[in-house]
């Protein structure tokens, strides 16, 4: 159990098992290899700016906005058809909602399959409201979603516990003041030991209630 009463979530890696499937749109999208340090580069940032960049490097001739459509076209399929919910997340949103705490989702991934994860998964009445990085923020290596919303909840940073699974994120949380539980993905392992030096709590093998 935290001891805040506001909590943001991420969605990708944090509430579901999503990563390996953002990881791996662009070769599946494209139908060829793509490589790792590209794949890095881009992992950070929202999906439309992604798009904008790949379909520089690669010299697409689709528009952004085709290719944005298709690409989220799939990953609905994905989370429809294939991707699962952290272990013990739907309980542990109960638990916190039993006990007072007003909860929120900050996602990178674009608001209408923010929307389609929560109801396919039952989890929307836990939330009381959604925003993504699409909707005019930063990447989440800027806090600028985090502060909205704290502001929306009306809260300072220090009573907002952000769960997160990126590193990136979990850097600019932390650094905004935002007491942060990392949740573990393998997509992160790498950075999993500084994770640990940043964040207040850890979740390594889902979220138990504690």
């Amino acid at each position: 159990m935290i001891s805040q009463r506001y909590a943001i979530f991420d969605m990708d890696g944090t509430l579901v098992d999503s990563m390996p499937y953002w990881r791996n749109i662009l070769p599946e999208y494209l139908r060829r290899p793509i490589p790792d340090s590209y794949i890095q580069q881009i992992a950070a940032m929202n999906v439309t700016d992604s798009i904008a960049l790949t379909v520089k490097t690669f010299n697409l001739s689709k528009t952004p906005d085709t290719i944005f459509n298709e690409i989220c076209a799939i990953m609905h399929r994905h989370y429809i058809n294939d991707v699962n919910l952290k272990n013990g997340v739907a309980e542990y949103l109960k638990h916190l909602s039993s006990n007072g705490v007003r909860m929120c989702v900050a996602s990178a991934s674009p608001g209408a399959l923010i929307t389609a994860v929560l109801e396919h998964f039952n989890l929307t009445d836990f939330f009381e409201f959604t925003c993504s990085t699409e909707d005019g923020f930063a990447d989440k290596r800027n806090p600028d979603i985090y502060l909205f919303c704290a502001e929306k909840f009306q809260a300072f940073p220090h009573e907002v516990a952000v769960f997160e699974d990126s590193y990136s994120a979990i850097k600019t949380a932390a650094g905004a003041n935002f007491p942060v539980i990392a949740v573990y993905d393998k997509t992160a392992e790498h950075h999993w030991q500084e994770i640990k030096q940043i964040a207040v709590k850890t979740k390594r093998d889902g979220f138990m209630i504690l």
